[in-house]
């Protein structure tokens, strides 16, 4: 029973230092410098792996690639769609044979661009949080924020759910530090 207090004291103690870190918006600090008893085992690499794992699921959206996206997600990936309306918030899941059934249709030229995103690593779990644009043949189409949950898994980083919202009228988005596509 002691041991089991001890460890949850250690862990509570733990995660008051981990948000103290994420309040000072310190995620890749030192541990001396935020009070942390152990450094942080390769943040900014798993941050890294992460992010070309998204990045290379956006080339298959943009690709229209059925073959690399299913291999970059987990079986039944959780893709949740928030449209903001007016006065309230519309939402769709999506499952992944719907998904993969659009992206293998004949279809219009897609691209979709990140930037400025956010990566956060905690051992086999990962969260990316980033605005993003979307073009449909070369005409913009809408904007919004793309946020990602993956998995690490024997064969590396999966995606395991994505949420996005849909911003379609153009001057409600920031404008992109990418430029035109």
């Amino acid at each position: 029973m002691r041991r089991i207090r001890t460890a949850a004291a250690v862990s509570l103690a733990l995660a008051g230092f981990i948000s103290q870190a994420a309040a000072q918006n310190l995620p890749n600090a030192k541990a001396e410098e935020i009070g942390l008893p152990i450094e942080p085992a390769a943040v900014q690499e798993d941050g890294a792996d992460v992010l070309r794992v998204v990045q290379a699921f956006l080339d298959a959206i943009n690709t229209r690639d059925t073959a690399a996206y299913r291999a970059l997600v987990l079986a039944e990936v959780k893709n949740l769609i928030i449209l903001p309306q007016a006065d309230s918030v519309v939402y769709r899941w999506r499952s992944t044979e719907e998904s993969l059934y659009n992206l293998g249709s004949e279809g219009p030229g897609l691209l979709e661009r990140i930037w400025e995103a956010e990566v956060r690593v905690n051992g086999p779990i990962a969260a990316v949080w980033s605005p993003y644009d979307f073009y449909v043949d070369g005409a913009f189409s809408h904007c919004g924020i793309d946020a990602f949950q993956l998995v690490r898994s024997d064969a590396g980083w999966r995606i395991g759910a994505i949420a996005y919202t849909v911003i379609r009228e153009k001057e409600k988005c920031p404008p992109s530090p990418l430029g035109p596509p």
